[in-house]
């Protein structure tokens, strides 16, 4: 099963090539660009737990314990 940047980093090329997009600009897109935001993201979600480390920690804790809740409800 695919999920987010893995389903995003597979599926993704494939469907630009099929759009008839030369296979050179989604390099460039797929490649670079996305690893630009992908290190964005990360220095920014550092900096949002640095200056917001509290509240951070109480979304990331119950985040788990909602995917928890729905791993065991569906077994």
């Amino acid at each position: 099963m695919l999920t987010g940047e893995q389903g995003a980093l597979t599926m993704m090329p494939m469907f630009l090539l099929d759009q008839k997009i030369d296979a050179t600009e989604v390099s460039f897109w797929t490649g670079i660009i996305c690893q630009g935001i992908s290190i964005g993201g990360s220095v920014l979600g550092g900096w949002l737990v640095t200056c917001f480390k509290y509240v951070a920690c109480y979304l990331c804790f119950n985040s788990l314990l909602i995917i928890y809740a729905r791993i065991t409800c569906t077994k």
